[in-house]
Formats: C-alpha cells, sequence, structure tokens
C-alpha cells in the first residue's frame, strides 16, 4: 500500500472546522492503513464484478442491488434506494455533536466498446466503465466498511452520508443523477438552508497523476459538460450539383474549424474545450447531398462557481 501525500490547489478549510478541533491521534490513522490492508482484496473484488457488468447511466438497477445487499452486509443503515434507477443513499452514525459529512461516488458506465486484452473485461459489447466509477464506487464501499467499524469502536465524531450517484456521464441535462440525487437529500432535510450536510466531498481518479498523490481543491476541480445542437435544413440535391445546393456535409466541417478556433485559447487557459460528438445527416445514398443535418457539439468547461470539495486520487486502472 503507497503512502499517500496529500497535494492542495488553494487554501481549504472545512466549513465545520472549529477552534476545539483535534486533528487524528496517530493510533487511529494506524488502525484505518490496517484496516484498509485487510479490506483492499474485497474492495478489489467489488471492482471486478463491477466492471465485468456495466450498466449505462439510468440503467443501473443490479449495480444498485449489489451496492444495497453489501451496506447490508456491513449493517450499514441504507435511508434511500432505487433513485433514478439505482441511486443510493446511506449513512454510518458516529457520535452525537459531531459534523455531517457526505462522501459521493457515480457508478454508470459509458457507451464505449473495451479492448480484448484487457483484464478485468466488461462482459456487455460496447457498454465499458472507462471513467473509473466502478473504482470510485468500490473505494466508497471501503470507506463505509472502514467508518462503520470506527463507529462501533466509538471513534467516528458525527454522521457520514454515503451518496452512490446514478447518470454522471449524463450531467448535462436536466434530469441528471446529480439532480435527483440533491433533489432527495432535499426533500430529506440533508442539503439546503439547515441541512444536516456540513460539508460534501466527491472523488476521481487521474491516471495522469502520480500513484499515491491526493490532489485537493475547495471548489471545482474536474469540468462539467453540456451539448449544444445545431439543425441545418436546405433544399438537397445528387452529388453532381455538389457546388450549387448548399453541402451540409463542408457546412458542419467549417463549423467544426472555427469552433476549434474559437475554444483552443479557452482550452490553453483551461477554462473550456469543444468536441463534435455525432453528426446525423439525412441523405439516404451516397450519392445524394442530405437536405437535413444535425450536429451536437459536447463543451466541456472547469471553471464554475462552486463551494464544495473535491478531490483526485491515482489508482491503476483499466485502458481504453
Amino acid at each position: 500500500m503507497p503512502n499517500f501525500r496529500i497535494k492542495s490547489f488553494g487554501e481549504f478549510k472545512s466549513p465545520v472546522e472549529q477552534d476545539s478541533a483535534q486533528e487524528l491521534d496517530a493510533s487511529t490513522l494506524e488502525y484505518i492503513k490496517a484496516e484498509l490492508r485487510e479490506v483492499a482484496p474485497e474492495m478489489e473484488g467489488f471492482y471486478h464484478d463491477m466492471h465485468e457488468n456495466p450498466e449505462l447511466g439510468g440503467e443501473e438497477v443490479e449495480t444498485g442491488k449489489r451496492i444495497g445487499a453489501r451496506l447490508q452486509e456491513m449493517g450499514v443503515e441504507i435511508l434511500k434506494e432505487g433513485i433514478n434507477g439505482g441511486g443510493l443513499i446511506a449513512i454510518v452514525r458516529g457520535k452525537e455533536g459531531g459534523p455531517t459529512i457526505a462522501l459521493r461516488a457515480d457508478m454508470d458506465a459509458l457507451p464505449i466498446q473495451e479492448r480484448a486484452e484487457n483484464s478485468p473485461r466488461s462482459k456487455k459489447d460496447g457498454v465499458a466503465h472507462m471513467c473509473g466509477h466502478d473504482i470510485h464506487t468500490a473505494s466508497l464501499l471501503g470507506a463505509a466498511h472502514i467508518f462503520k467499524d470506527l463507529a462501533a469502536q466509538e471513534k467516528l465524531d458525527g454522521d457520514v452520508v454515503l451518496v452512490f450517484q446514478p447518470s454522471e456521464e449524463k450531467a448535462h441535462q436536466k434530469a441528471s443523477g446529480a439532480s435527483r440525487m440533491v433533489a432527495r437529500l432535499l426533500q430529506m432535510g440533508y442539503m439546503g438552508e439547515g441541512g444536516k450536510i456540513d460539508a460534501f466531498f466527491g472523488a476521481h481518479v487521474m491516471r495522469e497523476m502520480p500513484r499515491g498523490i491526493v490532489n485537493v481543491k475547495e471548489g471545482v476541480q474536474l469540468a462539467s459538460s453540456g451539448e449544444v445542437d445545431i439543425k441545418l435544413k436546405t433544399k438537397g440535391g445528387h452529388i453532381m450539383n455538389a457546388f450549387e445546393v448548399p453541402n451540409l456535409h463542408l457546412i458542419f466541417s467549417e463549423i467544426t474549424m472555427r469552433l476549434s478556433e474559437v475554444f483552443k485559447p479557452l482550452y490553453e487557459k483551461n477554462e473550456a474545450l469543444v468536441a463534435s460528438a455525432r453528426t446525423a445527416y439525412g441523405g439516404t445514398g451516397y450519392n445524394v447531398l442530405p437536405a437535413e443535418a444535425k450536429a451536437t457539439w459536447v463543451v466541456v468547461k472547469a471553471k464554475l462557481k462552486c463551494h464544495t470539495c473535491c478531490c483526485v486520487f491515482s489508482l491503476k486502472s483499466a485502458r481504453i
């Protein structure tokens, strides 16, 4: 097990920080390390199972059932399940009077075909965990195990809310997993004005980072995305009239090039990135100029206002 080092980007102060707050004592830290070694094989096993059985956003029903079963085995209280398919909210209750911290892991896969030589490898054609959500979920289950043990020994001050979020890859949509989970937490009194949660942490693996490094930053650490749809219509025609009829192939190619020029300075400043995701043409043959075409560009924006804390950590993960 590597020794983890914390690298902070900007000053971070917990909203529950108090003058009387005590640092984690050495014996508890050593206990956590020992527990990590003990639970690591189980975490790896869950990661392998989840990686081999991926589910797309909004379809994580079986994934949610497996998470719920594991939480029940640990004796962790499940507050709500089946949110937007397979989302779960659970809690580990510690000693009264302490803060309530929320930890979140996403659980959906991507519509990507995984390499045949990968191990573990997805058993579903065209669906794979290529963004580390299987690692995130397995890690949060491992954390739940440790928090539960700490609570049993009365070493956990306060409560830990465990949020297993579906449909993260659909964050650009109004009915995303994030919005559904936040809405449910608001209903339960955990978020919003007077909410029970004092601090909310999200985490993500980053294979570009050296192993054993944890980056912590208040606010935004990673990007969000949104979709821009552009639809064009013309009268269409035969390929023989390519220079007399508006050619939607050429028009969309020009738009793509211009967008690249516009967004490149933003990309260099780590502010935004645009990528052409898909284009659908209304043509019916190779020698037909389409009369209608639609293209979707994904705009990834990095600098947004946010008041949560995000940490990024590095582990060995699968390759595309």
